[in-house]
């Protein structure tokens, strides 16, 4: 027994890699503790998180529950790992590699991390927006922002592993300048498409009208925009352009003015011609979804007087514009007749 109890204190304390089987054997205790005692932490508060979710309809602790159950069981590992190590002598540079490699993976988790937000984010402006070209403008976005994440994790991963990223930077930058020498056209367009979904200065469906030119926004692309114009051709604008110019929105109205004027003949009596803002004024207001502003006596033209009406119509339909104004001018036309107020040059009142 005795000489067992010794060959076993032997084995004990016999280094092994600098390091005696107590030593190992606390590491090994160490690592497996904490790796037992992070992942049984992360899967509960994951559940958490989840269940009151569910139970709140929070959509925001849902998402935190995925964020925290998205965590990589190599990471876990590695911690473990390192963990461990902090009770043993490891020959070399182990140690440090391990060390290196948990700062990797925990750069890994942040990217895994931020591309599950960038993908929510996608996931919500999808179900939000009804618009197909916003979405693509979106997308579009989401994955430069992605490939941005992962260059930099790439690049910050190789520095940590001891890799000289100085040149490599410096050739992806100079051959990025010569990709966008060669295509700022394109670039700039497809920036140009993300700038209209972000700023949204027009939509799908509005009525636009960029210098000489009009229509409905038909489709908001990568590179071009399409107006189907209002005499029936479609007209193709290029993003840049487009935003370069000074657009006007007629959808985002929230009434029409119309102003208009006619001519009333001399051999009208001064009589009507006092009472005439009121009939104007009375015609106006009996029909629905319009606001008077004024009538008045503008100036003459020769022997004819000029008079201006200006009212507005509350809202922004153009066939609706179109309806009240040929209802205001139809019942004008019969009050005057009625009244017997001339209107045109040369005819005598009645």
């Amino acid at each position: 027994m005795k000489e067992i109890w010794e060959r076993w204190l032997e084995i004990i304390h016999k280094p092994i890699l600098g390091n005696n089987a107590g030593a190992w054997g606390l590491a090994l205790l160490v690592g497996v503790v904490t790796f037992i005692a992070v992942r049984v932490v992360v899967r509960s508060l994951g559940g958490r998180l989840a269940a009151r979710a569910e139970k709140q309809g929070s959509k925001i602790l849902g998402f935190l529950g995925e964020v925290v159950g998205r965590t990589s069981f190599f990471t876990l590992l590695l911690a473990a790992a390192v963990a461990a190590t902090q009770f043993v002598v490891l020959p070399g540079q182990i140690a440090a590699l391990l060390r290196s490699l948990l700062v990797v993976a925990a750069l890994l988790q942040g990217g895994l991390w931020a591309t599950l937000l960038l993908e929510k984010w996608l996931e919500w402006r999808m179900s939000t927006s009804k618009e197909s070209s916003r979405s693509t403008a979106v997308t579009l976005l989401t994955f430069s922002g992605k490939l941005l994440l992962w260059s930099f994790i790439a690049l910050m991963s190789l520095e940590n592993l001891g890799i000289d990223v100085t040149a490599l930077i410096a050739g992806l930058g100079v051959g990025g300048i010569a990709v966008a020498l060669a295509t700022q056209t394109l670039l700039g367009d497809l920036l140009g498409s993300v700038v209209i979904a972000i700023d949204k200065p027009f939509e799908v469906g509005d009525l636009i009208i960029v210098g000489d030119l009009s229509g409905t926004v038909e489709t908001i692309g990568l590179k071009t925009t399409r107006v189907r114009s209002i005499y029936g051709e479609q007209i193709v604008f290029s993003n840049m352009d487009l935003l370069g110019s000074r657009i006007r929105n007629y959808k985002r109205m929230s009434e029409r003015r119309v102003v208009f004027t006619f001519d009333v003949s001399e051999f009208t009596p001064v009589e009507k011609l006092d009472v005439l803002p009121g009939v104007i004024k009375e015609e106006v207001g009996a029909l629905p979804d319009l606001r008077f502003e004024r009538a008045y006596f503008q100036r003459f033209n020769g022997v004819v007087q000029v008079w201006e009406v200006v009212f507005h119509v509350m809202s922004a339909d153009i066939g609706l514009h179109m309806d009240r104004q040929h209802q205001v001018n139809l019942a004008l036309h019969k009050r005057f007749l009625r009244e017997g107020i001339a209107v045109g040059a040369g005819r005598k009142a009645a």
